[in-house]
């Protein structure tokens, strides 16, 4: 019996894979608080049937440019057509020229080269950054704005907090401190599986402790049941999906009228406060926001809003904010609203207390940390040569906007108060990506890309997005080679080499080597390798993180110790005093980044963009759904990271290849439908097919059809809006969501539809 292990790191966590003839197991790290059941799958994902295992071209355009004819006049056929495999020499030398004659005939302002997604863990290989650099050695692309994740919160946390994304109180401080921690939105156990690098799930054991910790109860405000409830014991407050902002106004109204509103607070740390108590009371327009007009909206008695008031009140209270609330229409004065309400309940800034919007990604409160983590790879890097039209390059775009652009060259739009305009995008570039698994109403991004010239996909899988590029590049799996990646989430842990455990299946090639050959064709190689092949990338980010570290006063072995090893740990740090604790504690002295150094209730520079769907204070803008419709949403799953792992988790968790869909008892039985049943969900924007689950998880008028299954659909015509009307047989919920700015703030991403219909097939 021969027997290896190598140490591995992904999304999900670090681990072994222990080779035992050839059959490999995963081990667990002992310093892995909550190992996760995901990297399994994940182990799995390399041998699927899914993999993208050789270089391929869509037929018509292959045809044309071995014909001599201008491949672009092909476009229209990008989804409709197969692709035939070729070698790399030739898939490159497509991918090169199209690239060339984009920039000589158009400039940089034609890329569209952002490619948003999670990649995978390591450092050298990521595509995302990999392909970034090389466009801009070439002269740069159209620059983006903002994330899929936290476009609205962050835009509107700048404006009340002078800050993104706050610092938080260490999780173990609220298992402490608090009486009551607010789930809002949020279910940290299943969003702190993951983390942007790899994790270690810090927080893990704070919320088991959660369930046990006496004088401590967990109250989750959301639709649908978070899996969090079920670690921590608690209850639930279900308002209706869009109306939390009436919810959260409807408490604060509550706070002020009995006298539980700390108005020194208010006074004295707050600005705006006149306002949004005569938005309140009725004396800006004659509505008074009270538990009464709240309870008509969010679908709750008015009771149970005037004592989860005075309950918030009683108590010392952590409001852990999370993002799906704010990923809808009007998310930024969702995240306003339940700000003011934490303002009027006076302990922001507390020992364990007040509102937090990190606690459920990357391990948020996980406390401090000595080192700094792992450099990436540079890409800021100086364009070589001279840049054809440099001057059309537009100001950063929102990163949401994608569809939009690629539909409407030249049109002109508002964000945050500036004008931006849209460039005429002729060639696009994903690497590391599935935007038709997070951008909304897939059916206008299927219209938005046949619009350019090229297409060009770089991919471990063949999934919806390869399915509509021109030029495939087959990436190898980050098992299939080594690479570098750093540990934690919001607080550095060490860094780890992961290794290769695997040869590379079919034709394929590390990322790093698809960008290397591809910089080569276009005369690039030396100012993108510097010289360097992917072990020297390694070793150059991580002595660059030893000298960084060095200066700090924290020591780390050399390169060739960590070699060995493969893992050096960070130690830990004494957390210091967050921002708002500090501004607390003393207003005038620590004052906040915002207009007036106060926590912002209202705002004359939002007030002054004159947005009708975003006014200079927290405001209730949403609208009743019809007779007959649902409110979709879509939670992340906890059998995925987004898209990812989808192929693998849907055979345990699907029923006929169909995700599944919670529907209530209530209105199951109403429509005559039973768990396993085949429903169909539509909106005017297309259909899918799900598996019904009847469940007390979600409450009724509502459905929940988890964010990531992947959209493999067939097309029935086109919109009057000049979309796809796709029906999906696997239930991808964007198929169903409108693409919609949350507001004319930050133009964030919808992941909610409130007009689906719901039918028994």
């Amino acid at each position: 019996m021969t027997r290896t292990d190598k140490l591995v790191a992904a999304h999900w966590g670090v681990a072994r894979v222990r080779m035992t003839d050839g059959r490999p197991a995963l081990v667990p790290i002992v310093e892995d608080m909550r190992p996760s059941e995901r990297m399994a799958d994940y182990l799995a994902g390399r041998d699927g049937a899914e993999r993208l295992l050789a270089p391929k071209v869509r037929a018509g355009y292959l045809r044309a440019c071995r014909e001599g004819r201008d491949p672009a006049l092909t476009r229209e056929d990008r989804g409709r057509e197969a692709f035939v495999e070729v070698e790399w020499e030739e898939a490159l030398e497509l991918a090169a020229r199209a690239i060339e004659r984009t920039y000589a005939d158009h400039g940089p302002s034609a890329v569209w080269g952002r490619s948003y997604g999670w990649k995978n863990t390591g450092e050298v290989n990521n595509p995302i950054g990999l392909l970034r650099r090389l466009l801009m050695l070439k002269g740069g692309f159209v620059q983006t704005f903002n994330s899929y994740s936290t476009a609205a919160i962050a835009a509107i946390q700048k404006v009340i907090a002078g800050s993104g994304d706050p610092d938080v109180p260490p999780a173990a401080e609220v298992l402490e401190h608090a009486e009551r921690v607010i789930l809002w939105g949020a279910d940290p156990v299943v969003t702190n599986d993951i983390a942007w690098t790899t994790t270690l799930h810090d927080t893990a054991k704070v919320f088991e402790a959660m369930r046990t910790k006496e004088g401590l109860e967990v109250v989750a405000v959301n639709p649908v049941k978070p899996e969090t409830l079920d670690v921590t014991g608690g209850r639930r407050i279900a308002p209706l999906p869009g109306t939390d902002a009436a919810f959260a106004l409807g408490l604060v109204h509550t706070l002020l009228a009995t006298g539980r509103a700390d108005r020194h607070f208010l006074e004295t740390r707050t600005t705006g406060f006149e306002t949004l108590e005569a938005c309140l009371n009725g004396r800006l327009d004659g509505v008074v926001r009270d538990a009464a007009w709240a309870a008509g909206i969010c679908g709750l008695d008015k009771k149970t809003i005037r004592d989860f008031a005075e309950e918030l009140a009683a108590h010392r209270t952590m409001i852990m904010l999370g993002w799906g609330p704010q990923r809808a229409r009007y998310g930024e004065s969702t995240v306003w609203a339940v700000w003011a309400l934490a303002a009027a309940l006076g302990q922001i800034g507390g020992r364990g207390t007040g509102i937090g919007t990190r606690y459920h990604y990357s391990s948020g409160g996980a406390g401090a940390s000595a080192g700094r983590g792992l450099p990436g790879l540079p890409v800021n890097v100086a364009p070589v040569g001279p840049v054809t039209h440099p001057e059309r390059l537009p100001k950063p775009l929102p990163v949401a906007a994608v569809a939009d652009v690629l539909l409407n060259p030249g049109k002109r739009i508002r964000c945050g108060g500036i004008e931006l305009e849209y460039p005429d995008i002729r060639l696009v570039f994903w690497a590391g990506g599935n935007p038709f698994a997070h951008h909304p109403d897939t059916g206008r991004l299927v219209a938005g890309f046949r619009r350019p010239d090229a297409v060009i996909a770089c991919d471990v899988f063949e999934t919806a997005t390869t399915k509509y590029a021109d030029i495939l590049l087959p990436a190898s799996h980050p098992l299939e080679r080594s690479d570098i990646a750093g540990i934690g989430g919001y607080a550095a842990r060490g860094i780890v080499r992961s290794s290769q455990v695997f040869e590379p299946k079919g034709n394929v090639l590390s990322d790093y080597e698809i960008f290397r050959r591809l910089a080569a064709k276009l005369g690039l190689e030396g100012v993108f390798t510097e010289g360097l092949d992917e072990q020297g990338w390694q070793r150059r980010l991580y002595e660059e993180a030893v000298r960084r570290e060095a200066a700090a006063g924290l020591e780390l072995p050399d390169w060739d110790a960590f070699v060995k090893k493969g893992i050096v740990f960070f130690p830990e740090a004494v957390p210091g005093p967050t921002a708002l604790e500090r501004f607390a504690a003393d207003p005038e002295g620590a004052p906040l980044a915002t207009e007036s150094g106060r926590i912002m209730l209202a705002s004359k520079r939002v007030a002054e963009a004159g947005l009708e769907d975003c006014p200079g204070h927290p405001a209730y803008l949403g609208e009743p759904s019809k007779p007959g419709e649902y409110r979709l949403v879509s939670p992340k799953s906890a059998w995925r990271l987004h898209s990812q792992l989808d192929a693998v988790t849907r055979r345990a968790h699907n029923t006929d290849g169909c995700e599944p869909c919670w529907i209530n008892e209530d209105d199951a039985a109403r429509l005559g439908i039973s768990t396993g049943d085949a429903v169909r969900l539509s909106t005017p924007r297309g259909s899918v097919r799900a598996a019904a689950v009847v469940t007390d998880r979600v409450r009724p008028g509502v459905l929940a059809l988890h964010h990531g299954a992947w959209a493999e659909t067939t097309e029935a015509g086109e919109r009057e809006d000049g979309g796809v009307r796709l029906d999906c047989r696997h239930g991808a919920a964007n198929v169903l969501v409108p693409d919609l700015p949350t507001s004319g703030w930050s133009r964030g991403n919808n992941a909610a539809a409130y007009d689906v219909r719901l039918e028994r097939l």
